[in-house]
């Protein structure tokens, strides 16, 4: 099964698994992104710059997005 707890993604099963849940993981499919991910400052995502854009992106623990163009990033982090 797959956990996570922030931004830290485990696959696990049994006794580990059990160990990871009381540490504070979560089942991923317990876990529901944000509909529109705003930054913390509350910044709407549509005024951020591309370097903001990933930073927010790797923040989410998504990969592959160093060479994404800001519409494709936009798309992704909306979901």
């Amino acid at each position: 099964m797959r956990l996570i707890r922030k931004n830290v993604e485990r696959e696990a099963v049994g006794a580990e698994a059990e160990k990871l849940i009381s540490a504070g993981f979560t089942l991923m499919e317990d876990v529901k992104l944000d509909a529109a991910p705003e930054e913390k400052a509350g910044k709407n995502i549509e005024d951020m710059t591309v370097e903001e854009l990933k930073s927010l992106a790797k923040e989410k623990g998504l990969t592959g997005v160093s060479s994404l163009a800001k519409a494709d990033l936009l798309a992704i982090l909306k979901g």
